[in-house]
């Protein structure tokens, strides 16, 4: 079982963004942070669950696509996001970090 969902800057007209591939990450950046592996080509996301997946994992992987959908588009229309799950590249908002041996950030 294969889903792709592809993400426009205008749905109507069915444009690409002017960066490509700046939206799929940005997206995926947030599916990591809210628990979800969706993988970005470009800027269409895709995943790939279980074949043997329940009606209720099928329930938590719609709204969690939701909310990183959701996220994302907030975060190109320039709303400034203050949760856990903004998007920060490498860093987890209102977690302590660190920089481990090799400079890179990691989790307390």
């Amino acid at each position: 079982m294969v889903a792709a969902l592809e993400m426009t800057n205008n749905r109507e007209a069915r444009t690409r963004f002017d960066d490509e591939g700046t939206a799929g990450t940005v997206c995926r950046d947030f599916c990591f942070k809210n628990g979800l592996v969706m993988r970005a080509v470009g800027d269409t996301m895709i995943i790939s669950p279980p074949l043997i997946i329940s009606h209720a994992e099928i329930d938590e992987l719609v709204t969690k696509a939701r909310k990183c959908l959701d996220l994302t588009l907030e975060y190109f229309k320039g709303g400034k996001l203050i949760h856990a799950s903004c998007y920060n590249p490498g860093v987890f908002i209102n977690t302590p970090t660190v920089k481990n041996n090799r400079g890179k950030q990691q989790k307390e």
